[in-house]
């Protein structure tokens, strides 16, 4: 598997937010208010990434003498975290795009709330997107000392 590669999902986030952009220009008025119980939840998945990262990446640079991490462990982080990526960046490009309606339309007083929560909304996306790429790298493992590009051994 390759690692997941930050121009695609600049771009996918771009296209996405176009599209969300004249989309909901043309029908917001029957759209409800964005809520932002779902936002969080994903800002709450970012954290849990973080923290995966830390550990597993931890774990694998440093391994402990009789506990070794369960490679199929790794292998579904890994898959956690690229399907986290796209799903982030799509989201964060749809909230992009929500926003940039909202900021641009003539003032309603639903706009301010739907601004504030699609601003809060992207920000939390790109943070499961950082979250997620964090992750993917913490779960490489490092090449052995005599392949080209690996790590030298550690002095005694």
């Amino acid at each position: 598997m390759k690692p997941t590669r930050v121009p695609i999902l600049v771009g996918l986030a771009i296209v996405v937010a176009a599209a969300t952009w004249a989309l909901v220009g043309r029908i917001y008025d029957s759209l409800p208010t964005l809520s932002l119980y779902a936002p969080i939840a994903l800002g709450v998945l970012a954290l849990a990434e973080v923290a995966f990262a830390i550990s597993v990446r931890r774990r694998i640079r440093h391994p402990t003498p009789g506990y070794r991490i369960d490679p199929i462990f790794v292998s579904r982080l890994v898959v956690l975290a690229k399907a986290s990526a796209y799903t982030g960046a799509i989201l964060a490009g749809v909230y992009a795009g929500f926003l940039g309606y909202t900021l641009t339309a003539p003032g309603r007083g639903q706009l301010s709330a739907d601004a504030r929560t699609s601003a809060i909304a992207a920000g939390l996306n790109a943070a499961l997107v950082v979250a997620a790429l964090f992750l993917e790298n913490g779960c490489r493992v490092p090449r052995p000392p005599d392949e080209p590009g690996g790590r030298p051994p550690k002095p005694a």
